[in-house]
């Protein structure tokens, strides 16, 4: 009972302390919102009319926030506080005296309260029943009628319609409320005032190199477009440049250290702007040494400042890259990036085995700027090798053949292989030879020969042949070109001796043309020289006529040297010795005709024409050069002739033999086949007969034709046996039959032998016929020259006006004589026995042409000249 009366009564209290306070609470937030609108229209229409700059923007801004502070404090904060019971500026007994006026209750509450405490000091039964009684009349009391919730409402109207009246103001014309206090907000930011116009600068960046200069851009917006617009920098100003409608630029030339500047038009003027200056982070030096690959013999190089290389596949470059206002190198390269730390130089080596485009980029952390070098360097790939090669068969081996060629590269070489594969029936071989070349000559040529007789080569055989080089590439590894790939075929026997008829054919043939042409010049040429006998001088036709005589003589020559350079006599397998070494001396005597000689005469010639100087002489000269030449070819024609009587002949022989051993051979089997090939070496038979009855015939047609003997009997004889073997066999009569195959063997053996001895002997006959005159030949040009050298001792220790003068001149005629005698048996025996070389024709020529000179000398007194030629006779 005590403590429930004592309870009621500071819980009355209380109860009406927090009203009181919450009441405050009402009236403050009122008087706050209030303030705070009135002081933000103020602030507002202070920046809309003056349009400070940043630093009265935040005097503004602090003494918003302070006189808010104030005021939020006084008039929200604290009643808030003193509401629960913090901070309270009166007392229970003020607010029961508070109480006790409200209530007209007088001090009813006071006196209560007072009872309260003294009943808390002194514990009376007699004051708490008064305590209590007074409780019970007070608690009675309604405290709501004490605060009036219209007067509230009141004040919350009040707040809501200064808000509303605040934020339809703000709406309506931000630009004269909101504004400005964004503005304010935002102190620290430039907002140019509104002049109609407006001023967008146009640049991103103020940074700039040092010693550059930077472009400031800015445009001008708006209805009211300012006349007066300046640049003002330093306390100067500068008048920018107009370059499009409303666009101006202003250059600051060649910045060294930062720069401020505002722009101005007319009464506005910009917020300031600041250029910063930066050393640029560069590259001032770039050392590159090259290292080439060994195997490339190229000396080490070293470039400074060079930013393009082409260099060999697997170089080294090291790469020192000398920097400046630079902490940092960025190298980008393809892909990758890497990030380097740099005081001065950074050293950066790669091996250049692709195109490399490398980036550095030099940065700093002092400044924005960069810079960016960039390198190229392209890779120059090892050139594959070159190699051209050609193949030339011997003329006198199928199994020998010259290799010529080239090859080349850009480095050198480390082998050349000549590589073969034989083909025989359904087996290969094959292999390689190693060539010596010089490894680190680039271009060289090179030959060698190939006797590919080691193989042991059989008809049909197929060989392919090339030649492959490998150079020297120490990266990739070396690298092969291969030439051509030749095939050779080995012919067989047959197609070996047909095609020597066939050369030799076409040889005669072209020798027997360019001689009808002879015959035909020489014609010409007479008629030619006896008209120059009668006027001594050409006229315009006659000149051409010579002109074209000396054409159709050097053509003749041109088409002897083609003959010399392309005419080829190859040799069987098995070959005779003799008919090898004839078929060397008539190679050797077409390609010793000295054409050289009679084209510088025909040269000569025709230069002398041309300037009128023609002699006699010149064209006897022509005539005797025609006939020996003539001669020469028809010595030629004879040879071959001859030679291919004697090859064919030497080959039916060997035919005969062949046969012989195969008609053997058969004699000794009794094959169901047997017949087939009985009919077979009939008919080889037939076709060797034929050949002989045919080489019979041609053999008539030579000048010195061979003593051949005819076989007509021994051809029916043998036809015979064979034709009884072959009806025996068709008789199945075998064993009569291998006696008949017997018997056609030995005859055919017989036959082969007897004709061979035959040739052999007449062969040997003309050698011993030809050595007896060979002999006579020289006997009688040694006389001769012993003669010559007494007739110029006889001619020139004597009076040459004695009358026995005309007798020594008859004696040269006769020496001259001799020497014509020898040179004609000499030409006869030429044109069998190819072993008569031609430069013993030339010499006689030589001294035929120096006695006719001696004779004319002679003959003009002019015995100085005479005794010239003489002595060219006897050496």
């Amino acid at each position: 009972m005590e403590r429930t009366g004592n309870n009621r009564i500071i819980n009355i209290i209380e109860k009406f302390a927090k009203k009181f306070y919450l009441n405050n609470l009402i009236k403050g937030l009122f008087w706050f919102i209030l303030f705070s609108v009135s002081l933000l229209f103020v602030l507002s229409t202070i920046e809309n009319l003056f349009w400070l700059n940043s630093s009265f923007r935040l005097i503004l801004l602090i003494l918003l926030i302070i006189s808010l502070t104030i005021f939020f404090s006084y008039y929200i904060a604290l009643p808030v506080l003193r509401y629960f019971g913090l901070f309270r500026d009166k007392s229970y007994k003020d607010f029961a005296l508070l109480l006790g006026n409200y209530s007209n209750t007088d001090d009813k509450f006071l006196s209560a309260l007072e009872l309260f405490e003294l009943n808390e000091l002194n514990k009376n039964e007699l004051l708490l029943n008064e305590l209590s009684r007074r409780s019970n009349e007070l608690s009675k009391i309604n405290l709501k009628r004490f605060f009036n919730i219209k007067e509230y409402y009141k004040w919350i109207i009040g707040n809501i319609s200064i808000l509303a009246i605040f934020f339809t103001l703000s709406f309506t014309f931000p630009n004269q409320f909101i504004n400005p206090l964004v503005r304010i907000s935002n102190y620290n930011k430039i907002f140019p005032k509104d002049y109609g116009f407006k001023v967008n600068v146009l640049n991103t960046n103020f940074y700039i190199e040092s010693g550059k200069s930077f472009v400031l851009n800015f445009e001008i917006t708006g209805d009211k477009i300012p006349k007066d617009i300046y640049i003002l920098s330093k306390g100067n100003k500068y008048i920018p440049k107009k370059t499009l409608d409303n666009k101006y630029e202003y250059i600051f030339e060649n910045l060294t250290e930062n720069t401020n500047f505002q722009i101005i038009a007319e009464d506005w003027i910009s917020d300031e702007y600041e250029i910063n200056v930066y050393n640029k982070p560069s590259i001032y030096r770039l050392v590159a040494n090259v290292m080439y690959p060994n195997y490339t013999k190229i000396a080490n190089e070293q470039f400074v400042n060079i930013f393009s290389y082409s260099v060999p596949r697997g170089t080294k470059i090291l790469f020192s890259f000398n920097v400046k206002d630079a902490d940092s190198l960025i190298i980008i390269n393809g892909d990758a990036l890497n990030k380097y730390s740099v005081k001065n130089k950074l050293d950066y080596q790669l091996q250049i085995l692709k195109n490399e485009n490398l980036q550095i980029i030099t940065k700093s952390i002092q400044s924005p700027l960069q810079d960016t070098t960039n390198i190229y360097i392209t890779e120059i790939p090892d050139a594959y090798p070159q190699i051209l090669v050609q193949l030339q068969k011997d003329t006198f081996s199928i199994m020998h053949y010259y290799v010529f060629g080239s090859i080349s590269d850009d480095y050198g070489f480390t082998k050349l292989l000549a590589i073969y594969k034989l083909t025989r029936n359904d087996s290969t071989i094959n292999g390689k030879i190693p060539i010596t070349i010089s490894n680190n000559d680039l271009i060289q040529n090179f030959n060698f020969d190939i006797d590919f007789s080691f193989l042991n080569l059989q008809p049909d055989d197929i060989i392919h042949f090339y030649l492959e080089i490998y150079d020297n590439d120490a990266i990739a590894g070396p690298k092969s070109t291969k030439s051509r790939e030749y095939e050779i075929k080995i012919p067989t026997k047959e197609e070996i001796q047909m095609e020597q008829s066939k050369q030799l054919h076409v040889a005669n043939s072209k020798f027997s043309n360019i001689q009808k042409e002879l015959n035909d010049i020489k014609n010409e040429l007479k008629q030619l020289e006896n008209q120059w006998k009668l006027e001594r001088k050409f006229n315009y036709e006659q000149k051409q006529k010579w002109e074209n005589l000396i054409k159709r003589q050097n053509d003749i020559i041109n088409e002897l040297q083609n003959l010399e350079q392309n005419l080829q006599l190859s040799p069987s397998y098995d070959e005779n010795l003799e008919i090898y070494e004839k078929i060397q001396q008539i190679d050797e005597l077409i390609k010793s005709i000295n054409l050289d000689e009679l084209n510088e005469y025909l040269e000569n010639l025709q230069k002398l024409m041309e300037n009128n100087e023609l002699k006699s002489e010149d064209i006897e000269e022509f005539k005797l050069q025609n006939e020996e030449l003539n001669k020469m070819l028809d010595r030629q024609i004879d040879l071959l002739k001859r030679l291919d009587i004697e090859k064919n002949l030497r080959e039916t022989f060997e035919e005969f033999k062949d046969l012989s051993k195969q008609f053997d051979e058969l004699s000794k089997k009794q094959d169901p086949d047997e017949l087939d090939k009985q009919n077979e070496l009939k008919q080889d038979l037939e076709k060797q007969f034929e050949k002989y009855d045919s080489l019979l015939k041609e053999n008539e047609k030579l000048r010195d034709p061979f003593k051949m003997e005819n076989i007509e009997t021994e051809e029916q004889i043998i036809s015979n046996e064979v034709q009884q073997a072959e009806q025996n066999l068709q008789k199945n009569n075998h064993k009569k039959a291998n006696e008949n195959q017997k018997n056609i063997s030995q005859q055919l053996n017989d036959l082969a032998n007897k004709l061979e001895q035959n040739l052999e002997k007449q062969l040997q006959e003309e050698n011993a016929e030809d050595a007896t005159v060979l002999r006579q030949l020289l006997k009688n040009v040694i006389l001769a020259s012993f003669e010559q050298e007494n007739l110029i001792k006889n001619i020139y220790q004597q009076n040459p006006r004695l009358s026995n003068y005309q007798d020594y001149v008859r004696k040269q005629y006769e020496l001259q004589e001799v020497m014509k005698r020898t040179k004609d048996s000499l030409y006869m025996i030429g044109k069998r026995q190819p072993m008569v070389s031609n430069f013993i024709f030339d010499e006689i020529n030589k001294i035929e042409k120096e006695s006719k000179k001696a004779i004319n000398n002679l003959n003009n007194w002019t015995l100085g000249h005479a005794a010239i030629n003489q002595q060219n006779l006897m050496t």
